[in-house]
């Protein structure tokens, strides 16, 4: 299978392990691999692409001082002991290999960096706030960036860290030595019984579907080739699309929880698909799983179907068991061999949606469009919406919303292109809402501010359909109702201020008269608003933030206690008890 090392073989023969090791740290890994030269200078072998690294944002913050001493630590003890070094800083593993010639170190090999266990929010934010000196928000879009950046960096189980380190060693060998016995063969197990089984391939399961628009699409006729059977576990061509997504029961997650279980959740279902027959996944966006698959020829379409239907099922089983939480799915329709699976892509996807929406865990497909009529265009969608409004159509409005959702969905839009063209209906609208309502250019202001800023902080596709759903029924509540308009965007400023300083002795009669409300009127529109009656409400966000002081540690409870309002620690301590079933320190023991 490998060609011999004979001199008039050399050149293809280095040439083919070049190759080999490219595969593995470009394709597989992700990660770059650079020589340093004694002197300090970093040559990059395989050099990174245009992704960030985590710790890039070390260097943006100017805190890289600690990375450059561990550095220079492990350049130490290489050149002292002259053997491979794994690594670690902070929650990150790296790998230093001396490249030894004649008994002489002339330079380190390094590459990552790759994790060994799942990052936790907590993890995350303790590394924003090492650098940056602050608290990680969900509503910052540069901690936001952050996570999404160390949530890339891929994760190894011990035999795949041990890979590292013999690939690493391998080519430290490859530079200097004219033949490596075997070589090839070592780097062909080590791609496929440690990388192929640990990592997705990074586009194949994309360019199959025919969404990937840098590759052309499957021909017909295209017959798997041997590199796909030994690399991504497929031995046939794919017929069906299944989109899948977790969601933790009765949880109230905010964007990095969901992240964070998204990126546990998509190697996870990668995993379980690698232990099944002709199964493949691939990451859907940041908070879900594409899974393709096909079943046993020769079966009539029923049971096809069936045995289609069992193998998603058995995965979400698979999947809920590992993860502790419930896994939705859509499925897409059955296409012939050979066929276009981007249709199955897209009804997966759409499905999805429906599932989460209706409340199934699997939803099958239902056709979203005709193959012989195209796609309606955007633009004269949400004109659709706009007339429907002008209407107060409630049913005509709620089927062109989703027929709106759909069409998003169904094109594949990913999270950034969805918020866009939400957006440009959600003005248009409220530009309809002012002159139906005449409620005047302040409170559409101020409505326009709540809608839009909900629609800015919504992170992933579900929340982004979600909230949008939701924009819409506020719209046709008060375009109802339009002297509520004014009121409600009074009683939205007024929260928010109560949620930016919790600790304030806020006055519920002052803020009744600010409201331009009487006392019982101005809490039965808090409780419409927030879902909670006033009291409970402010504990809740003064808890909240006692409970993010506590998992810092850096504040006695007396202090806790004055920062979220309470008026001693005792006090303090006697409420959080009543509410979370423990003492504030046992509590912060946990954290």
């Amino acid at each position: 299978m490998f060609p011999k090392t004979d001199p008039s073989n050399l050149s293809i023969f280095r040439f083919q392990t070049f190759t080999y090791f490219q595969i593995i740290f470009q394709v597989f890994l992700g990660r770059s691999c650079f020589f340093v030269s004694r002197e300090n200078q970093w040559w990059p072998l395989f050099p990174p692409n245009q992704e960030l690294r985590p710790h890039h944002f070390s260097d943006f913050f100017k805190k890289n001082a600690n990375h450059l001493i561990y550095l220079r630590h492990k350049f130490k003890t290489l050149k002292k002991e002259k053997h491979s070094i794994i690594g670690r800083f902070g929650d990150y593993t790296d790998f230093f290999t001396p490249v030894l010639f004649k008994g002489q170190c002339k330079g380190f090999l390094v590459s990552g960096p790759v994790l060994d266990k799942y990052p936790t929010p907590e993890i995350l934010r303790s590394h924003w706030k090492n650098w940056t000196g602050s608290e990680g928000s969900d509503l910052d879009p540069d901690f936001l960036h952050y996570v999404r950046v160390a949530l890339n960096t891929p994760i190894l189980d011990d035999e795949g860290i041990k890979g590292c380190v013999q690939v690493m060693e391998l080519l430290a060998r490859f530079m200097t030595e004219p033949e490596v016995p075997d070589i090839l063969k070592e780097l062909n197990r080590l791609k496929l019984d440690v990388f192929a089984r640990q990592l997705p391939h990074p586009y194949w399961v994309n360019w199959a579907i025919g969404i990937d628009k840098f590759f052309s699409k499957p021909e017909k006729g295209y017959v798997i080739p041997q590199w796909t059977k030994e690399e991504v576990g497929i031995k046939r061509i794919p017929t069906v699309v299944a989109a899948l997504m977790p969601i933790k029961p009765g949880s109230q997650s905010g964007p990095l929880d969901v992240l964070c279980l998204a990126k546990k959740f998509q190697r996870e279902c990668f995993l379980a698909t690698r232990e099944m027959k002709e199964s493949a996944a691939y990451p859907l966006g940041d908070y879900g799983a594409i899974v393709v698959t096909s079943p046993e020829p020769g079966q009539s379409k029923t049971q096809a179907w069936t045995e289609i239907q069992e193998k998603i099922q058995s995965i979400c089983k698979t999947l809920d068991r590992r993860l502790n939480a419930t896994i939705l799915a859509g499925i897409g329709p059955l296409v012939p061999v050979g066929g276009s699976l981007a249709k199955s892509y897209h009804e997966a996807v759409t499905s999805l949606h429906a599932s989460i929406a209706a409340g199934r865990t699997v939803q099958f497909s239902k056709p979203t469009f005709s193959e012989k009529t195209s796609t309606p265009k955007i633009l004269d969608l949400i004109r659709n919406l706009a007339y429907s409004l002008s209407r107060s159509s409630s049913s005509r409005l709620a089927l062109d919303r989703e027929r709106f959702i759909n069409t998003l969905l169904y094109n594949g839009y990913g999270p950034e292109v969805l918020r866009a063209n939400m957006l440009s209906a959600l003005y248009i609208l409220l530009d309809q809402f002012e002159r139906r309502t005449g409620v005047g250019q302040s409170t559409t202001a101020n409505l326009a501010t709540d809608l839009v800023t909900r629609l800015e902080t919504a992170n992933t596709i579900p929340d982004l359909v979600g909230v949008f759903r939701e924009t819409i029924d506020i719209l046709v509540r008060y375009q109802d109702k339009p002297n509520d308009a004014p009121v409600a965007a009074r009683m939205k400023a007024i929260i928010n201020d109560i949620g930016k300083d919790p600790s304030f002795h806020w006055n519920l009669t002052k803020l009744a008269k600010k409201a331009g409300l009487s006392h019982p009127t101005f809490l039965k529109w808090f409780k419409k608003i927030t879902g909670f009656s006033y009291g409970p409400y402010l504990r809740n966000i003064r808890m909240s933030k006692a409970k993010d002081l506590l998992r810092e540690g850096n504040l006695n409870l007396e202090r806790i206690a004055l920062e979220c309002g309470f008026a001693s620690a005792s006090s303090f301590s006697i409420i959080f008890r009543r509410v979370y079933g423990t003492s504030p320190r046992k509590y912060q023991r946990r954290s």
